[in-house]
């Protein structure tokens, strides 16, 4: 392949935009798309917290943002949560800390261990994987510890990809007003709430491994020991739907940008013992932690 700008040899090829570029010009070509939708996501000014985990988007996110802060003066800082698992958390807060070293980076760290008593793998049950929790635990910190810090939002590095696996659980499931929260902006339904933004939204998962890669960053080989292994079958089909027709995954995301649908929270209340939004008398954290009485 040749690069349909320069014509030197192409490293990635781009079939949903009719192109393939040099390392050169991808790197260009990303900046300029992101920073076209991040612009409807943001205000000059805005302190935005990156949520960070080590992986290859996170870092296409932190990567980005570095550029953009200084193109339209926002003020983003990168925020980590060590959730105490052996092995992986230790290299992914390493990896974390070089990141916010070699960019300039605000970091703040949220080590659960630290912070609770108690790591992740505490939380488990019996030899059931402690997923659940984690999906948990990383809501509720990532909107309470960055609000507290100052943020005007929370970014994260879904990519487009991610939002075309959901889309086929969440239609087939018929969970529309799940639908209405993929949206690439959500705002906060509740005071305590951080709207809540996807800078990436458009940009697949090899583009953010490329991002990374031709920017000189080494690409993470690390993965939670928790994770599937094996990619879902929804994202399989949305693979052979796309290798036959491309552009397919950018029109969902593209129609789910548009997706008109109530987001359906109402009933929030706030924790009797940590004051944090919860449609309960104790929200899920708590419960999960073990938490019984107010700090």
């Amino acid at each position: 392949m040749q690069c349909s700008v320069c014509g030197k040899e192409a490293v990635i090829n781009l079939p949903a935009y009719h192109k393939a570029l040099c390392s050169e010009h991808f790197v260009q070509w990303y900046y300029e798309k992101t920073k076209h939708f991040t612009k409807k996501l943001t205000r000059p000014g805005d302190r935005i917290a990156l949520a960070v985990s080590g992986g290859k988007d996170s870092i296409a996110l932190a990567l980005f943002f570095n550029e953009y802060r200084k193109e339209l003066d926002v003020d983003p800082f990168l925020f980590h949560i060590d959730l105490g698992i052996p092995d992986y958390s230790k290299v992914a807060r390493r990896y974390v800390e070089k990141l916010s070293s070699e960019l300039g980076m605000e970091l703040f760290v949220y080590d659960l261990k630290k912070e609770t008593g108690k790591a992740l793998v505490d939380l488990r049950r019996g030899s059931r994987p402690p997923c659940s929790a984690c999906g948990i635990i990383k809501r509720y910190l990532m909107n309470k510890v960055p609000r507290e810090l100052g943020a005007d939002s929370l970014a994260t590095g879904h990519n487009l990809d991610d939002q075309v696996e959901n889309f086929f659980k969440n239609w087939t499931s018929q969970h529309f007003d799940w639908l209405a929260k993929q949206k690439p902006f959500l705002p906060g339904e509740h005071p305590k709430l951080l709207p809540k933004i996807k800078p990436l939204f458009e940009r697949t998962e090899e583009e953010n491994m490329a991002y990374v890669k031709y920017n000189g960053f080494e690409l993470p080989t690390f993965r939670c020991p928790f994770s599937h292994r094996q990619r879902s079958k929804w994202r399989l089909i949305a693979d052979e739907i796309e290798s036959r027709n491309p552009g397919f995954k950018l029109s969902v995301v593209k129609a789910l940008e548009n997706f008109d649908y109530p987001v359906g929270v109402t009933g929030l209340r706030e924790c009797s013992i940590c004051g944090e939004p919860t449609s309960q008398d104790v929200c899920s954290f708590c419960k999960i932690i073990g938490k019984t009485t107010q700090p």
